[in-house]
């Protein structure tokens, strides 16, 4: 049970001090408690070459939006 304890300590300190986004957080909750810190958080990103691009005479609304879009 202490380790239980300890770790809502450290789960409470942790959400306190760390600002996560709402949908990362209803991941790890439950019935309105936090059960977990969440460990691994990424941003993606897309970096073009707009040289290239604009050589490809691509213009900056061809960027892709979507997943799909990406793949084409």
């Amino acid at each position: 049970m202490a380790v239980i304890v300890r770790f809502c300590r450290i789960v409470a300190c942790v959400r306190a001090r760390i600002k996560f986004s709402d949908n990362l957080l209803q991941t790890f909750t439950y019935e309105g408690k936090l059960y977990a810190a969440p460990k691994d958080v990424s941003t993606l990103q897309l970096v073009i070459n707009t040289d290239m691009w604009q050589a490809a005479g691509l213009i900056d609304n061809d960027y892709p939006k979507t997943w799909d879009e990406l793949g084409r």
